[in-house]
């Protein structure tokens, strides 16, 4: 059982290796995905919080034409149970980047 799992990450961590943009790389992150693969595949998120008992990662992703998107993932007993685009913004604050408590 470990090593099917082991193998299914790592097929995961190519999968999400390939991709072409964090755009896309996020597009491709599913209900389901474990936090290790979103991990692998985005990075630390830009901000974290929790709220009634789910974890909310929130992205910061620069879109082609220069502007900054916030896209936020939900995660639940290990793994992403919800995505969601929060807001959008021109120009990123410092406060974007701060740790929410």
């Amino acid at each position: 059982m470990k090593t099917n799992f082991f193998f299914a990450f790592l097929a995961s961590l190519f999968f999400f290796a390939c991709q072409s943009s964090p755009q896309k790389t996020f597009a491709e992150i599913r209900i389901g995905t474990l936090k290790g693969e979103v991990l692998a595949a985005l990075g630390s998120p830009a901000r974290t919080y929790r709220k009634d008992d789910v974890d909310h990662w929130v992205y910061k992703l620069q879109t082609k034409s220069g502007s900054w998107i916030l896209k936020e993932l939900w995660i639940a007993n290990g793994a992403v149970v919800h995505k969601e685009i929060p807001q959008q913004s021109v120009k990123p604050s410092p406060s974007d980047f701060e740790e929410i408590q």
